[in-house]
């Protein structure tokens, strides 16, 4: 009887417990997105690593706090995207940086399109809005 109270207190505050929300993610990844461009475009290379491995986070914490979402099935498609990001910046190549960020971008766009989120367009950020950080 006092295990299943105890079962019960716990499954009330899990259930209660903070669990982030789709949008709320999304803009993380937006954010990360748009510093890592600004780190990859100044040759940034170690703070490039690291917002990519921040954005990569977010992603695998979509997969874990929304799995009954449909948009959730289409993370996956991102990784190769990811994955050729993370080459560029081990080479240290800003052309290949560059190419791949763009085929970054699409790729959510197309992700937002098959979603039903077509007004929702990512693009290369034109004007850095972290004025307090250095890239």
């Amino acid at each position: 009887m006092a295990l299943q109270k105890k079962v019960d207190s716990l499954t009330i505050i899990v259930q209660k417990s903070y669990k982030p929300k789709f949008g709320e993610q999304m803009e993380q990844i937006q954010r990360y997105h748009a510093k890592l461009w600004f780190a990859g475009k100044y040759e940034n290379w170690s703070l490039a690593d690291f917002e990519i491995h921040e954005l990569t986070e977010v992603l695998e914490d979509i997969e874990h706090f929304q799995k009954n979402k449909k948009e959730t099935a289409l993370i996956k498609t991102m990784y190769p995207y990811i994955d050729s990001l993370k080459q560029s910046l081990k080479n240290r190549n800003r052309k290949r940086f560059k190419e791949h960020y763009k085929a970054l971008t699409n790729a959510c766009n197309v992700c937002h399109k098959n979603t039903g989120f077509e007004y929702i367009k990512i693009k290369i950020p034109e004007i850095n809005t972290f004025r307090n950080q250095d890239f």
